[in-house]
């Protein structure tokens, strides 16, 4: 049976027209969303965007036979400006590095269950434990570059 034994963060630009679309979404939608809707709104502000990068990351796991099996989805990060920011936020989300904080829910859901669909079995823990590859695609490289230089 094949093993995982790697994880691959690529990371892209989110396409500006999914915020506008989570704006519109957020407009018509507003009282159905239980807990701090303020938060969202303060997310979804058009003057948030001003300079920040707003990326999404899909995972995938290597296994030793070459194959590849990819999240179903890709989560989002927002606001950041050099690789080092990108990895740290990342390490995150995927409670990687003990001394940051780590969220009360991580982001292995959609990579643990693509991982059953191939009939993988592995836990959280395991995943952590992978070499994790982070993988930026040319814009988000170049965006992330001018950042810096400037």
């Amino acid at each position: 049976m094949a093993a995982v034994v790697g994880i691959i963060a690529a990371v892209r630009m989110r396409p500006p027209t999914e915020k506008r679309e989570l704006r519109e979404y957020w407009r018509q939608h507003r009282d159905s969303f239980p807990g701090r809707p303020e938060r969202l709104e303060a997310f979804l502000e058009p003057a948030r965007d001003e300079g920040r990068l707003e990326l999404l990351v899909r995972l995938s796991a290597r296994e030793d036979t070459g194959r590849q099996i990819d999240a179903e989805g890709s989560l989002g990060l927002s606001g950041y400006l050099s690789v080092s920011d990108v990895e740290r936020g990342i390490d995150q989300m995927l409670g990687r590095d003990p001394a940051l904080h780590r969220p009360p829910r991580l982001a292995w859901g959609q990579l643990i269950g693509a991982l059953a669909a191939a009939g993988i079995v592995i836990s959280e823990q395991e995943l952590i434990e992978l070499p994790l590859s982070i993988e930026l695609d040319d814009e988000v490289a170049a965006r992330l570059a001018s950042a810096g230089a400037g």
